[in-house]
């Protein structure tokens, strides 16, 4: 005979009142869990955060996740062994979520559990030429600025951009998950979403989301350097 499973329904929502999972609580027990050994926490974990705002940040990335894969919350409750209300309940920022719960979720949708207590990249990066933390070389006037660092697994396609005075691409979204970086070599343009450009001018970074509306606009004849990259 088949053998038949019956999937155990992990509840989110303790009997008694929930303790607050700050960030860096999440990490202590997540490194307990894991074996690993940590008496710090680092990037997004050092901030900590009140239940308020881990209900709101969790169900906003659960949601985000779940409808971004066109899985319904009952698909998901399937999937994971959570119930449906307390899917409900985390996306509406309903409830505290456990540890268990979140790995159970995150396994589900075959994301990091960091995707879903991480603070949600800005919109917009933008950095003055003048601003970008540079290091010098010792033997020669040469010096190296970080602007963005890849992300593991992401592709890079990198663009020489050269546009005349009054030139305007108004560009639709691209793949979901493209991000734009540009910087300006020459010239003047504003550049970025399309309903909040920014004024840059040579030397200046900037990133946004390629996956939204978004324009480059250029005052005079201007040289850029844009790389398009899918996460």
């Amino acid at each position: 005979m088949p053998t038949v499973r019956t999937a155990v329904v992990r509840d989110a929502i303790a009997p008694q009142p929930p303790t607050v999972l700050s960030a860096d609580i999440m990490f202590t027990r997540l490194n307990a869990r894991t074996g690993r050994l940590s008496n710090r926490t680092t990037g997004y974990y050092s901030e900590r955060m009140g239940e308020e705002t881990l209900r709101a940040r969790v169900g906003a990335a659960i949601r985000q996740h779940r409808t971004g894969q066109q899985l319904t919350v009952s698909e998901l409750a399937r999937r994971s062994g959570v119930s449906k209300g307390t899917i409900s309940q985390l996306e509406n920022s309903a409830a505290t979520p456990s540890i268990e719960t979140l790995w159970a979720i995150s396994d589900a949708l075959a994301v990091p559990f960091s995707a879903l207590v991480e603070q949600p990249a800005p919109a917009v990066t933008f950095i003055e030429g003048s601003d970008a933390a540079a290091i010098a070389a010792a033997q020669s006037d040469y010096t190296a600025a970080l602007l963005s660092a890849s992300p593991p697994g992401a592709r890079r396609d990198l663009y020489l951009i050269r546009a005349g005075g009054g030139a305007i691409r108004f560009s639709e979204p691209h793949q979901t998950g493209t991000v734009e970086h540009v910087v300006l070599v020459s010239g003047r343009a504003d550049v970025g979403p399309s309903d909040a450009p920014v004024d840059m001018s040579p030397g200046d970074y900037l990133s946004y989301r390629g996956d939204a509306p978004h324009i480059f606009r250029a005052h005079g004849d201007t040289i850029a350097i844009l790389i398009s990259e899918l996460r």
